[in-house]
């Protein structure tokens, strides 16, 4: 496994066109072809692996991080034709997506969920939103702040599905429910006209309220995903699972990117 990985990272450095595998296993898009015959002046490793690279680290983990740094090393020092390797001086520890991970079960009872047959939903980017939510709220603040959010994020509003977190207070009137929901869908157009999932993430006890308000008033027939009881921050990627149907449960998976 280690030697096919290591031929796999050989054949990116030599910008060759990918094969079905490699495109398989990348997170991004490929080499661009204009790429192809540019010069390289150096290369640079990072994450858990470029540890050993650097010989930074020398523990095992129970993974193949060792061994995989240590066959990378063989391959790299075989091939005289490649640039040097240069070392930044600061790596990051581990780059994978859920360096931090745990699970939660938040009960069925008190969510909505319009289409639970379109579930699970994996590696849903968090957009944290602070909303003012003053006793009479403003639908254009909401909309205002959900833009800055996705700003933020870097991330393009209806491209793909993204999860909607922020904390709630105050009284769960219609009138305030109502403008929270307004200033929501006005900021996601084209997720609501693509009819991508609508996934709220909330701190507070309104999802029931707010999922329904949205799929029955404010944008009749959305697709809607509102789970309340959950705290999350801005880099964080959510799991959404199956409902259990012995305890009506929904699991939620919350991975979180640790910076040092």
């Amino acid at each position: 496994m280690v030697g096919r990985m290591v031929r796999l990272i050989m054949r990116m450095i030599d910008r060759r066109r990918p094969d079905d595998l490699t495109r398989a296993l990348l997170v991004t898009e490929a080499w661009p072809d204009r790429l192809v015959n540019t010069g390289i002046d150096a290369l640079t490793f990072s994450g858990g692996v470029a540890e050993y690279l650097y010989k930074r680290e020398t523990r095992s983990f129970g993974d193949l991080g060792a061994d995989l740094a240590h066959a990378l090393g063989h391959a790299l020092a075989l091939r005289r034709d490649l640039p040097p390797v240069w070392d930044p001086g600061a790596g990051i520890r581990a780059t994978v997506i859920g360096a931090a991970q745990f699970s939660v079960q938040v009960s069925g009872n008190t969510i909505a969920i319009s289409r639970p047959e379109d579930l699970p939903l994996q590696n849903l980017p968090v957009i944290a939103c602070a909303f003012e939510l003053a006793e009479e709220i403003d639908p254009a603040a909401v909309s205002a702040d959900v833009r800055e959010a996705l700003r933020r994020a870097d991330a393009v509003e209806g491209e793909n599905a993204i999860a909607l977190a922020f904390s709630w207070r105050g009284d769960p009137s219609h009138a305030r429910l109502s403008a929270l929901a307004a200033g929501i869908c006005a900021a996601l157009p084209r997720t609501l006209a693509a009819a991508l999932p609508l996934v709220l993430l909330i701190e507070g006890d309104i999802a029931m309220s707010l999922g329904r308000l949205i799929r029955h008033e404010t944008a009749p027939g959305s697709h809607v995903i509102a789970i309340d009881g959950v705290a999350l921050k801005a880099f964080d990627y959510v799991d959404i699972g199956r409902r259990i149907e012995l305890t009506n449960a929904v699991p939620i998976i919350i991975k979180s990117l640790l910076f040092k």
